[in-house]
Parts: structure tokens; sequence; C-alpha cells
């Protein structure tokens, strides 16, 4: 009897909460049901709840304040960063695969070995026909 008034009472409670306040304590708690699945410790975890709890109440505090946005913005700005990092390591890791591509290519061409700049039959000729002067003289 006692479990089925604490769920109650929790449904109340939640019931209770503003539409910013309720989703970031669903996601709140899927991060913590993933923390206890990644093992990681337990006052870790103790703590994370705890500013779950924090956070909830000001974001639920500033709904009932009637700034319904800014608990909104507050809610949806750390995804809107992360999305935001994410687009710029993307770019960064392209930008440095571009630049190392460029490097092979400079690289392939130093490689190469440097044309001349007459076909070796012409140097042939040319030559031939100097040493031919000097032989008549």
């Amino acid at each position: 009897m006692a479990n089925l008034t604490s769920f109650s009472s929790l449904q109340t409670i939640f019931g209770k909460l503003c539409m910013p306040s309720k989703i970031y304590l669903v996601l709140s708690v899927i991060s913590v049901f993933i923390a206890i699945f990644n093992n990681v410790g337990f006052l870790a975890i103790l703590i994370k709840l705890l500013f779950v709890g924090v956070w909830t109440y000001i974001l639920n505090w500033i709904c009932l304040k009637g700034y319904v946005n800014i608990s909104w913005a507050l809610v949806v700005l750390p995804y809107v960063i992360l999305g935001l990092m994410i687009i710029a390591n993307l770019n960064k890791v392209k930008s440095q695969e571009k630049e190392e591509k460029e490097e092979k290519e400079e690289q392939k061409k130093q490689e190469q070995p440097q044309q001349p700049q007459q076909p070796v039959q012409q140097q042939l000729q040319y030559y031939g026909n100097q040493n031919r002067q000097y032989l008549a003289y």
C-alpha cells in the first residue's frame, strides 16, 4: 500500500511540472540509467540525481514565474551547443583530410623526375652538330 501511495505522489508531482521541466527530468533519468549500466560510481550517480532534482525545481520555478520560453531555452541550449560542437569538429576533420590529400599530391609531384625541357633526341642532335663544327676546324 505504501508503494502505491508513493507512486501516486510521484505521479502527482510529475503532473504539476511544466513541460520543459518534464522533458529535462525524463532525459536526465534516461542518462542516469545509462550511467548505471556503464558502471559509473555510486557517488557520481547520487550527485547527478541531486543536480537533476535541483535543476528540475529551478526550471519549474522559472515556468511558474511566467518565463516558459526561458525555461525551454535552458533545456534546449546544451543540446544546441553540443550539435554546434559536433558540426565544428566534423568541419575540422574534413579540412584536415583535405590538407593531407593536398600534401600527398604535392609529395607525389616532387617525387616524379623532372622532365627535360627538350626531348632527348633533339638534345643529341644539337650536341652532335656542335661536335661536327669543332671537328671541321
